[in-house]
């Protein structure tokens, strides 16, 4: 069968799974905003320890941490009342990734 017998590709809408898809990688497809979220989810919250525990240069982090933080993944606070210091916690949206990345983590346990 040529390129040529099969039927047109139907229009992708806002609603179609992979358009759904794309949107969701583009926000948080890259290797270490998944290994910032994962770290999170497992209770790191502090700059210095995702730099230490992920091993990620400072320049990559922060860049990341921030985009975490504009697209609603992550909240940046203070690490108490009153603090100079910040910590990150994760948002709900960014909770609701705990379960892709634990089954993407099984997948790669088996195929990779």
């Amino acid at each position: 069968m040529s390129p040529e017998d099969l039927p047109p590709t139907p229009p992708r809408g806002p609603d179609d799974p992979c358009v759904a898809l794309a949107r969701a990688v583009d926000e948080v497809g890259d290797r270490w905003s998944l290994l910032i979220v994962w770290a999170a989810a497992h209770g790191t919250s502090r700059f210095d320890d995702f730099h230490r525990d992920l091993n990620v240069a400072r320049n990559i982090l922060s860049n990341r941490l921030r985009r975490l933080v504009d697209i609603g993944v992550l909240e940046k606070r203070p690490v108490r009342e009153g603090a100079r210091r910040m910590e990150y916690a994760l948002t709900a949206k960014g909770r609701a990734l705990r379960e892709v990345l634990e089954r993407l983590l099984d997948w790669g346990a088996v195929w990779s």
